[in-house]
């Protein structure tokens, strides 16, 4: 009979620890592919380091970022531990399996777990380090004789704590007095002294050693982001008091539990010590939480130390007491938590700061943006600026400067904007525009209007409307996104070339002009990986050239591309003169326009190329203020057929052709109308997949203009003469729709 007792107890604990463990995963699931940026701060660091760069964000600058010393755990893994270290806890202060389970359903509920399990931000690592030093704490009230193993349990945690956030000595101070009050109760003050200098002693040893390499290695005493996070004053700390507040709200089943619980752990004699460690460490955590100002990031994330514990508090005042009521209480304290698992699941993922996780995916539009400007710009490795400073950089690899300063000495040692939200309130608009970035993107992935304090002091300084032009690209994958980015337009990947300042300049040379530096184009990716621009029907597509010495020229595409105009306009007068088809003179020194415009097709240039062949011809010939040196070739009378949808999937929202050989002189007409695919939630359009390339890679996209009145689009399909290609109308957003039909393929 007892075995069967044995085996009934273990199979209640293990049942709810899988209850547990199991709300967590549901929640998640709920959360959905959320990641926050922060994440890849980190992973850019780790990804540097193991590439053999060193512990740095850029080459040759050594900032102490976002980083976590200590080897990342998997967020579920440490989540495990955690619910692991509550069960341990909770059989040693004399808990049932019930009122285990009541703590275990409460936590697994709450939603700020199930956020940053999947957010992988260091909160999962930091909980579980904890609930392991708190378990030790509870051996360590119980244990006669084993004082010394678990105070090295719980410096161990400790430690691991410390390497992972430079806030973690303020728990470790609380639990090492407390270990020193616990053990002073059933020992001498000699061994109640020995555990505290082991508990204290060997995370201070870890917290100096991090100290040393940060003053060795990066040549700072504090952190980065500390000099970032951490401005106290009023209004900053009446913002953390409402954070607080409001978190405590939002996990209110975890409040009331913990507060119910503290009650009871205190009115016992035997559960008071443990349950005064974990208050303390609650109390402490929350008071500094209000005191620094909370948090930006979702779910209250700063909270779930504070919520560990109110669970940790629920589930020893649920233990430990005789007679009847010691059964009951535990059972009707678990048939309440069910009871209310319902409201209280509801009522968090109803919550702003809540659900915006499940709602947040502009990371994933930065891995589009990132890895296009990447492939394409590897090479020249421009100087990127940005705001969103995870996922952007890691993802291109390239130089990047951090506008908000996480990553950056300089910035982070500004003076803060007092109207500005925490961790995005500092900024130095003339330190980003002194280091000449190449590219500049505000705000998220797909970039804004100069924001924060950066940038707002950069479009006040001159030098940013005269050396910036705003470029909007459209990424084609993973997924198809439109970014506006600011390009330098005499920068590493602007205008190039022997002619840029020549006045007098060489008796030949050449100007370099990429097209997506085209106003009124879309910055677009070629077949080749560069970076040019997609140029629409009736699309005046132009760019202001600097002054060129008189001489002849030849304006040419490279590479060729037949199916629109290039005309010269001269901003200083009659001063150009048509010497041949593709040749013209420019008189006297001139500031010239170029513009590109396509006829009739939706057309792929990479860039223009304006070569100085010699010397202008003398003569008194008129001159004039345009030339047109290339003229679209007529489109020419070829077959056409219809297409028609291979495979159609409800489900997946995508609809696939037969695929054919591009020949040249082919073109593609459509009518689409429905949403604009911008970002990872509007993923709609027609794309045409290449085939012939190593693995099925998009190289154009189509989409509605957010309405549903049909449109015409008609593509160029020369720039892929000779290759596969395979039409897919796609739809993959919860909102947004497409509608497109009449599939026309016009090839000789």
């Amino acid at each position: 009979m007892a075995g069967k007792k044995d085996w009934l107890d273990r199979l209640g604990w293990a049942l709810a620890l899988t209850a547990g463990v199991a709300l967590l995963v549901v929640g998640s699931a709920w959360v959905g592919n959320f990641i926050e940026d922060d994440t890849l701060i980190s992973l850019r660091y780790a990804e540097r380091l193991l590439e053999g760069k060193g512990l740095t964000w850029n080459d040759g600058e050594r900032v102490e970022g976002d980083l976590i010393l200590a080897l990342r755990i998997l967020a579920f893994a440490c989540w495990g531990a955690t619910f692991g270290a509550l069960l341990m806890l909770a059989r040693r202060a004399g808990a049932t399996s019930a009122g285990f389970g009541a703590g275990a359903l409460a936590l697994g509920a709450t939603a700020s777990l199930s956020v940053w399990a999947m957010g992988a931000l260091e909160q999962p690592l930091v909980v579980a380090c904890l609930a392991i030093a708190l378990w030790a704490l509870a051996e360590l009230d119980r244990s006669r004789d084993q004082s010394s193993t678990w105070a090295g349990v719980a410096a161990a945690a400790l430690c691991l704590l410390v390497w992972t956030r430079p806030d973690a000595p303020l728990i470790v101070i609380v639990i090492a007095a407390s270990s020193f009050l616990i053990v002073r109760r059933r020992a001498d003050s000699r061994t109640a002294f020995v555990v505290f200098a082991f508990v204290a002693g060997a995370p201070f040893l870890a917290w100096l050693a991090q100290l040393c390499f940060r003053v060795a290695y990066y040549g700072e005493w504090l952190p980065n982001p500390a000099r970032i996070k951490t401005h106290v004053n009023a209004a900053r700390m009446l913002s953390g008091l409402t954070y607080v507040g409001r978190g405590l709200g939002v996990g209110w089943l975890v409040t009331a539990a913990g507060v119910i619980g503290a009650v009871l752990a205190f009115l016992r004699r035997d559960t008071r010590a443990l349950a005064g460690a974990i208050s303390a460490v609650a109390l402490v955590w929350t008071a500094y939480v209000a005191f620094i100002g909370g948090d930006h990031f979702p779910a209250y994330r700063h909270m779930l130390v504070t919520q560990f514990c109110l669970v940790a508090l629920f589930v020893v005042g649920l233990g430990g007491w005789s007679g009847p009521f010691s059964r009951r209480m535990p059972v009707a304290a678990l048939a309440l938590v069910i009871a209310l698992l319902g409201p209280y699941v509801v009522t968090q993922r109803r919550v702003g700061d809540v659900n915006v996780a499940k709602r947040a995916r502009w990371q994933w539009d930065g891995q589009a943006v990132g890895r296009m400007f990447g492939n394409a710009f590897g090479a020249e490795r421009p100087l990127w600026a940005v705001t969103a400073a995870g996922c952007l950089p890691y993802f291109s690899g390239l130089p990047a400067l951090d506008m908000l300063g996480l990553n950056d000495a300089h910035i982070a040692r500004q003076a803060p904007d007092p109207l500005m939200p925490l961790a995005h309130d500092h900024g130095d608009g003339r330190y980003v525009l002194d280091r000449a970035p190449d590219l500049v993107t505000f705000g998220l992935p797909r970039g804004t209007r100069p924001a924060f304090k950066s940038g707002r002091e950069m479009k006040h300084d001159p030098r940013f409307a005269r050396d910036y032009q705003r470029v909007t690209f459209r990424t084609l994958t993973p997924i198809s996104v439109l970014t506006d980015t600011y390009v330098r337009k005499r920068g590493k990947i602007g205008l190039s070339g022997s002619l840029l300042d020549a006045t007098d300049g060489p008796v030949t040379g050449e100007l370099v002009i990429p097209a997506y530096l085209l106003r009124k184009a879309v910055g677009h990716p070629l077949a080749d990986g560069s970076l040019g621009a997609r140029i629409d029907p009736r699309t005046r597509a132009t760019v202001e050239l600097p002054e060129l010495p008189p001489g002849r020229y030849r304006a040419r595409l490279r590479p060729e591309n037949a199916r629109v105009d290039i005309v010269v306009r001269s901003r200083t007068g009659a001063t150009l003169e048509q010497a041949a088809d593709d040749v013209f003179e420019v008189r006297v020194a001139s500031v010239l326009r170029l513009e590109v415009r396509a006829l009739h097709l939706s057309t792929l240039v990479g860039e223009i190329v304006l070569e100085r062949l010699g010397p202008a011809v003398p003569g008194e010939r008129k001159g004039r203020a345009t030339i047109a040196v290339q003229l679209a070739a007529p489109i020419p009378t070829t077959p056409w057929r219809h297409l028609d949808p291979r495979t159609s999937t409800a489900a997946a929202g995508l609809q696939t052709f037969e695929p054919f050989t591009v020949s040249e002189d082919s073109w593609l007409c459509f009518n689409i109308s429905g949403g604009r695919a911008e970002g990872y939630e509007s993923q709609v359009g027609v794309r045409l997949i290449d085939l012939s390339a190593e693995e099925p890679t998009t190289r154009m996209v189509f989409t509605g203009e957010n309405d549903d009145r049909p449109r015409e689009v008609c593509a160029d399909l020369a720039p892929f003469s000779g290759r596969s290609i395979r039409i897919e109308a796609f739809d993959e957003s919860p909102s947004a729709h497409v509608s497109a039909d009449g599939f026309v393929l016009h090839q000789p």
